[in-house]
């Protein structure tokens, strides 16, 4: 069996990099190849098996009709988690671009983490609770809340 903590953040950078080899990320149309989905969402998994799972217990897109995804509104999520509620709203900008607009409460310190598409944004919780991460394309979104009193991830959201 392999020991875990040969897993650093440096081998698994490389092991990542390697994997993505070969393929463009330069067209914002394409979608992306299920190969690195499925190895984001390991690598997700992986990095936050510690933290908790938050669920999923409301979506303003549950209401739309089978395959057709809200377009130019304003999408609202809602998570539980042990002792913690994080709201989402999926917001569009400009050129096709997707914001995300949260709260956390009760209010903690520290970060959110979103990879889409490969495209890694970190951003600080202020001290309300609030976050806001800008410029996301759309994609299948990993969402990560990192903090001294919380660890939490979100299950996968297409944005």
């Amino acid at each position: 069996m392999t020991d875990p903590d040969a897993f650093d953040d440096d081998r698994l950078e490389s092991l990542l990099g390697r994997s993505l080899q070969g393929l463009s990320f330069d067209d914002g149309d394409e979608p992306v190849p299920d190969r690195v989905t499925q190895g984001s969402l390991w690598v997700h998994d992986f990095l936050f098996a510690d933290a908790a799972l938050a669920e999923l217990v409301s979506d303003t897109d549950a209401a739309a009709p089978a395959g057709v995804r809200s377009s130019g509104s304003v999408r609202s999520l809602s998570y539980e988690a042990p002792e913690h509620f994080v709201d989402i709203e999926v917001v569009p900008g400009p050129a096709s671009s997707r914001s995300l607009v949260g709260e956390i409460s009760p209010p903690v310190i520290g970060r959110v983490r979103v990879v889409v598409a490969g495209v890694d944004r970190e951003v600080d919780i202020d001290e309300r609770g609030w976050f806001h991460v800008e410029g996301l394309r759309a994609g299948s979104a990993l969402v990560m809340i990192d903090g001294p009193e919380l660890r939490l991830r979100l299950d996968p959201i297409v944005i």
